[in-house]
């Protein structure tokens, strides 16, 4: 009988086996990418409608005296769409919040598909002069600077820190 002898490379190693090894890694590395895909994409790192974040009077904010968040009013019209913004804008200074304290509640997320969220401010001033938002306000941030502000903050909770995404 003839029995056909496997094509050895010149250092002795099967070059089948060579092939099967390389696809057996491509196919891991195509499974782990997937369902790490599949995983981030089923995840919500996004706040929830009703989180707070809450500045405390007197808390320190030394390290963020030239922080500050860009916000727009949200629109009072009833009939305009939960995300519609009025052209007026504010800003959000985290040293300024904390000197009478105050806090954020986050009224709706996702807006018309974006990562724009709308809150409410209820506190003291946000800021010095005309980029003041008020005592209370109704504001549309982005996701990003809501996260920063949640950060610097300490945390979404009306009792202290917790759920920094």
């Amino acid at each position: 009988m003839n029995r056909r002898q496997p094509h050895h490379s010149e250092d002795g190693q099967d070059e089948v086996s060579w092939f099967t090894l390389i696809a057996f890694m491509a196919a891991s590395v195509l499974t782990i990418c997937a369902s790490v895909f599949f995983v981030l994409s089923t995840v919500d790192f996004a706040p929830d409608v009703g989180d707070i974040v809450r500045f405390r009077p007197g808390q320190s904010m030394a390290d963020f005296t030239r922080f500050a968040v860009p916000a727009h009013f949200a629109s009072r019209d009833p009939m305009a769409p939960t995300e519609a913004a009025t052209e007026g804008g504010c800003l959000l200074r985290p040293d300024v919040m904390t000197e009478r304290g105050g806090s954020l509640v986050i009224e709706a997320r996702g807006l018309t598909g974006s990562h724009d969220v709308r809150v409410h401010w209820q506190g003291g001033p946000t800021a010095r002069g005309a980029e003041n938002c008020g005592g209370s306000a109704t504001l549309i941030l982005s996701q990003n600077d809501l996260r920063a502000l949640a950060n610097v903050a300490g945390g979404f909770g009306a009792s202290g820190p917790r759920n920094v995404f």
